[in-house]
C-alpha cells in the first residue's frame, strides 16, 4: 500500500502531504480540484509517466520550473520513491530509497497500479495496439521473462525492418528464425494467461454487468512454424515493413457474443476492463501474494445504484476512487480537496 504522498508544483498542489490508508481511499472534490492531478501523482510512482499522454513539462505548477513526488510505499519493506523532473533542463531523476533508478521499468514492478478512467472506452474501442500493450503489461507483471522477450522481440523487428527496406533477404530469414523463436513464446503466454484469468473474469463481470456474458478472444495474425515468415517475404517486401507476428495480433471485448465495440454501453466498456482488472488482480495474487493498487477516476458517476454496490463488493486492495462527493456507507479514508 502506498502510506504517504508528498508533492511540490506538481499540477495545482504547490506543497501538500497526503496519508492513505489500506482498503479503500475516496477523494473528494469539486471539479476543477485536482482529484485527477492527486490520481495522476500516484500513478506517476509506478509508471513515471501521465497517463493522460501529457508531457512531463505539462505537470510543472504554472510559474514554476520543476516538480517533485515523494511516496512511502509498503511492501515486504518500506520504499521511499522520489520522482524529479525539472522543465528548465528537462531532466527527469527517479530515487528509491535514495539510489538512483537506472531504468524506469523498475518502478512499475516495484509499485504496480492498475488505472481506470474515462477513457476506458478507448480501449475497448480503440486501435488493437492499445489492447495489446494493456495485455502485455498485465502479463509482463507476472512473468518477466515475458517482459524481456517483449523487449528482444520488438529490437529483432526493428532490425528487420531495416533490412527489409534494403532489401537485404538472407539476413532478414536470419531474423526470421529469431522472431519465430521468440513469437512462439509470445504467443504461448498470451493464450495461457487468458485462460488462467477467464473463469475469475466470467465471475466479475457477470456480476458487474448485471448477468451480462462478457469474454476476450485473442486473434492470431498468422500460426507461427518454422519457415513461416519467409512465405511472406514477397509480400513484406512490397510494405517495406513487417506484418506478420504477435506485434500484429489482436485481442477483443465481446458481450452477448457480439463484439463490444458496437453492443456495450460506455458503462459496460468500463465494467468488461474493471473485470478484467479484478480476474488479473487475483492472477497475480498467486504469485505475489499481494494485489496491485487500484486507481479509479470518477467511475461511480456513470454507474446507477446496484452496480455501484457490485463495485465496491468487489474491492480486495488497496484503491483510490476520485468523486465529487461520497454519502454512501462504505469504511473508508475520506481526503477532501
Amino acid at each position: 500500500m502506498l502510506k504517504t504522498l508528498s508533492l511540490t508544483f506538481f499540477r495545482n498542489f504547490e506543497n501538500r502531504v497526503f496519508e492513505f490508508q489500506g482498503g479503500l481511499n475516496i477523494i473528494i472534490g469539486k471539479n476543477g480540484s485536482g482529484k485527477t492531478n492527486l490520481l495522476e501523482s500516484i500513478a506517476y510512482l509506478s509508471f513515471p509517466r501521465s497517463f493522460r499522454g501529457v508531457l512531463d513539462s505539462d505537470l510543472v505548477m504554472w510559474g514554476e520550473d520543476f516538480f517533485r513526488i515523494e511516496g512511502l510505499y509498503q511492501d515486504d519493506v518500506e520504499h521511499m520513491i522520489k520522482c524529479f523532473y525539472s522543465s528548465h533542463n528537462r531532466v527527469k531523476k527517479i530515487h528509491v530509497n535514495e539510489k538512483k533508478v537506472d531504468r524506469l521499468s523498475k518502478l512499475f514492478f516495484l509499485f504496480p497500479t492498475l488505472v481506470s478512467t474515462d477513457r476506458d472506452q478507448d480501449i475497448v474501442d480503440g486501435p488493437p495496439e492499445k489492447r495489446r500493450s494493456l495485455f502485455d503489461k498485465l502479463i509482463s507483471l507476472v512473468d518477466m521473462h515475458y517482459y524481456r522477450t517483449l523487449i528482444d522481440y520488438r529490437k529483432a523487428i526493428e532490425n528487420k525492418n531495416v533490412l527489409l527496406k534494403e532489401k537485404r533477404l538472407e539476413e532478414v530469414k536470419y531474423w526470421n528464425r529469431e522472431i519465430e523463436k521468440l513469437s512462439t513464446y509470445i504467443i504461448t503466454k498470451r493464450t495461457e494467461f487468458l485462460k488462467e484469468i477467464t473463469m475469475t473474469f466470467d465471475l466479475k463481470s457477470g456480476v458487474l454487468l448485471n448477468g451480462k456474458k462478457a469474454d476476450i478472444r485473442y486473434f492470431k495474425k498468422i500460426d507461427i512454424e518454422e519457415g513461416i515468415l519467409d512465405s511472406k517475404l514477397e509480400e513484406e517486401l512490397e510494405f517495406g515493413f513487417s506484418i506478420y507476428g504477435p506485434h500484429r495480433d489482436r485481442f477483443e471485448f465481446y458481450i452477448e457474443g457480439r463484439p463490444a465495440k458496437a453492443a456495450a454501453s460506455e458503462a459496460e466498456k468500463r465494467m468488461m476492463l474493471l473485470s478484467l482488472y479484478f480476474a488479473f488482480m487475483e492472477r497475480f495474487e498467486k504469485d505475489k501474494d499481494k494485489k496491485p493498487v487500484l486507481i479509479l477516476d470518477e467511475p461511480l458517476s456513470i454507474l446507477d445504484d446496484e452496480r455501484i454496490e457490485a463495485l465496491l463488493g468487489q474491492l480486495e486492495s488497496q484503491v483510490f476512487i476520485t468523486t465529487p462527493r461520497w454519502s454512501l456507507q462504505y469504511e473508508a479514508n475520506l481526503i477532501e480537496l
